[in-house]
């Protein structure tokens, strides 16, 4: 008949003096034994911990180059920034697209712009106010119309006065004058202006009837056009003529006090002849 252990039930082979699966002795009775207990095995002694001081010197050796290395960063950067500020705060303000200046940088450049600003301003008015300032407009030399009165200094006179300073030079007759025209054949008289501009040999004369007395009865306004009469001019005589008007000679010109006079005489198409002055 089979056996089987009390304990754990597991089947008995004769013989067996404990069962093979749990260890329980195998006796009539078959009762429950304890399990042996192992023998704990002897664990190592611990060794004593050693001084710490030389591994506390090694980290504070080790710490060094470390702070050296930051250190020099540190210094590098501070260099950095100083050549930029230096040499490339300005080309940063003028050129589109780069970085923005730092803080600082746009502090001092802007209280550089808050100082010179009104400098840069004030020379810019100056220089606005020089441009557009206005020139002084210069009335122009006129001798006004002329008048009998004008002319008093004409009677009897043929020639320049003793004393004058004879002109020959083509700058110092050119301008306009007042002009008196007497025929001595028929008693006309008549006012004109007479513009004059002289080159070097060449010579054009404007030449404007403004009255005519024509019977010693008063002057009227003539109404002849404005004649061009063109000739030549030579050691201070000129020549000029037109073919509806006549040839206009003036021999002289000179200069007496403040004033300009001039003789000569004026031949008509028909061949009548008046003398001819002339004063500005």
């Amino acid at each position: 008949m089979a056996k089987f252990c009390k304990n754990c039930g597991n089947p008995i082979v004769e013989g067996d003096v404990f069962c093979d699966n749990c260890g329980t002795p195998v006796n009539s009775n078959n009762a429950p034994q304890p399990k042996p207990v192992e023998p704990v095995q002897q664990t190592q002694p611990v060794q004593p911990v050693q001084n710490i001081q030389p591994v506390n010197n090694a980290r504070k050796k080790s710490a060094v180059p470390i702070i050296l290395a930051v250190v020099i960063t540190l210094v590098v950067a501070a260099g950095a920034f100083a050549v930029y500020f230096f040499f490339f705060k300005d080309s940063g303000k003028n050129d589109k697209g780069k970085t923005e200046p730092t803080a600082a940088t746009t502090v001092t450049t802007e209280a550089t712009e808050t100082t010179t600003e009104p400098e840069t301003k004030t020379e810019t008015e100056t220089e606005t106010e020089t441009e557009t300032e206005p020139e002084p407009e210069t009335e122009p030399e006129t001798i006004g119309d002329p008048d009998p009165s004008d002319f008093k200094w004409t009677v009897g006179l043929i020639s320049a006065p003793s004393g004058a300073d004879i002109l020959t030079d083509s700058e110092d007759v050119s301008g306009e004058w007042k002009v008196y025209l007497e025929y001595p054949t028929t008693e006309v008289k008549e006012l004109a202006t007479a513009d004059i501009m002289a080159g070097d040999r060449a010579v054009t004369i404007e030449y404007r009837p403004f009255k005519i007395d024509y019977d010693g009865k008063g002057y009227r306004k003539s109404t002849d056009k404005t004649y061009e009469l063109n000739g030549s001019i030579d050691a201070g005589t000129v020549y000029a003529s037109n073919e509806t008007r006549g040839t206009l000679t003036i021999n002289e010109f000179y200069k007496l006090g403040s004033k300009y006079y001039a003789i000569g005489e004026m031949l008509n198409p028909s061949g009548e002849k008046a003398y001819a002055y002339l004063v500005r």
